[in-house]
């Protein structure tokens, strides 16, 4: 019952945000918790199928456990943050490289989460890494404020120090990188690096 009580918030949040700040137009997606150094969440495409299938088309969105302790507002806008990644993969353009770029920052401040470089006012809108913070007059706070259920019963206990620092710290030298396909390279943090294999980019690995 612990699994299902907490998946179930989970998906109960997504469908109310789709709902009230998407309306109503993304598709379910796979909701799951995973440790991504640096990152409240992300957003992966079609990394899902039936058994079934011949083709992956289920978006997963991860949102990491050790995040999860924050205040309700900022965790749940960190899932908003990755929704609006899935909106754009399927109603927009986004960049190749996963760069955020102008239009995913246009309806990010159109659904009331400012996108910021640094998470603060002034920080940039578009970049390869980047975080937000919340407009307190905007549509997400408005729907927020409304929501009746707002808690998840369970956090992570672990609260790993690496994990806790935030997106863009660069206090390693050196970082893994691995691909879809398994290859995997050592370089300095924060590359952008694409398989020519596979022809997708290769991310960090804890």
């Amino acid at each position: 019952m612990i699994t299902k009580t907490q998946f179930e918030t989970l998906d109960s949040l997504y469908d109310y945000y789709n709902e009230k700040l998407f309306s109503g137009k993304l598709k379910d997606c796979m909701i799951i918790t995973s440790r991504k150094r640096g990152a409240g969440g992300h957003f992966v495409a079609k990394n899902w199928k039936e058994k079934k299938s011949k083709e992956s088309d289920i978006h997963e969105i991860s949102l990491n456990p050790d995040f999860l302790d924050r205040p309700d507002e900022e965790w749940q806008a960190t899932l908003v943050h990755e929704m609006a990644h899935l909106w754009q993969h399927d109603h927009g353009k986004p960049s190749r490289s996963n760069y955020h770029n102008a239009q995913w920052a246009r309806k990010m401040e159109e659904i009331g989460l400012m996108p910021s470089d640094t998470g603060k006012e002034g920080g940039k809108r578009t970049g390869q890494r980047m975080t937000h913070y919340i407009l307190k007059s905007g549509l997400f706070m408005e729907a927020f404020n409304v929501l009746k259920e707002k808690k998840l019963k369970y956090t992570s206990s672990s609260m790993l120090g690496e994990n806790r620092k935030i997106a863009g710290s660069t206090s390693k030298t050196k970082t893994k990188y691995t691909c879809p396909c398994g290859n995997k390279v050592w370089g300095k943090p924060d590359l952008l690096i694409i398989c020519v294999s596979c022809d997708s980019q290769f991310e960090e690995t804890i």
